[in-house]
């Protein structure tokens, strides 16, 4: 039953869960305090959900308390890497609004034009996730596209290769994009 499934896509009330919470997020992040997004998990947690509405929060806020926690650990204040632990946190909607900061704060063409990949990439694994296959097979084209012929000029520098191999055969299993062992 499409109502019992979380999906943004097809459903007001997922899509409205989905941007309130990742928008907390983002303050959170900005302003280095958690309790932008802990608020925001309340407001939903207050009841009346679905389950798998439910089931979204609780994973969520279980998630952006592991990632904000990393930022934080590592001194990670810019959008970049934020965008980068949300991304190996499997935040992709998240990873894909971080980015979008990163991309409007860059300079040089090459660089907004890796960071245009990296923002379709994320969209790739948003689209899988929701089941959505011809989109995130066009996406993926486009940002293994961008991120070929710009990804070079990353910084800090990422190591795309194994990307752009998830990206041609659409694996749905992401590759990490952080070393976490620095």
């Amino acid at each position: 039953m499409k109502s019992q499934q979380f999906d943004p896509f097809l459903s007001r009330r997922a899509r409205d869960i989905r941007n309130g919470l990742s928008k907390a997020l983002m303050q959170s992040l900005e302003n280095h305090d958690a309790e932008h997004f802990r608020q925001e998990g309340k407001k939903f947690g207050a009841g009346g959900l679905a389950p798998a509405h439910r089931s979204y929060v609780r994973d969520r806020l279980k998630r952006y308390e592991e990632a904000f926690s990393e930022a934080q650990e590592h001194g990670f204040s810019d959008s970049f890497r934020q965008a980068l632990i949300l991304w190996d946190k499997r935040l992709f909607f998240e990873a894909h609004e971080r980015l979008e900061s990163t991309w409007q704060e860059v300079s040089g063409d090459d660089n907004a034009m890796a960071i245009k990949g990296l923002i379709k990439a994320a969209g790739v694994y948003v689209h899988m996730e929701g089941g959505h296959e011809e989109a995130a097979k066009t996406l993926a084209g486009k940002a293994l596209t961008l991120l070929q012929e710009h990804g070079s000029s990353l910084s800090p520098p990422l190591d795309l290769r194994e990307l752009f191999e998830k990206l041609k055969r659409q694996d749905p299993v992401p590759p990490q994009l952080l070393d976490h062992g620095q």
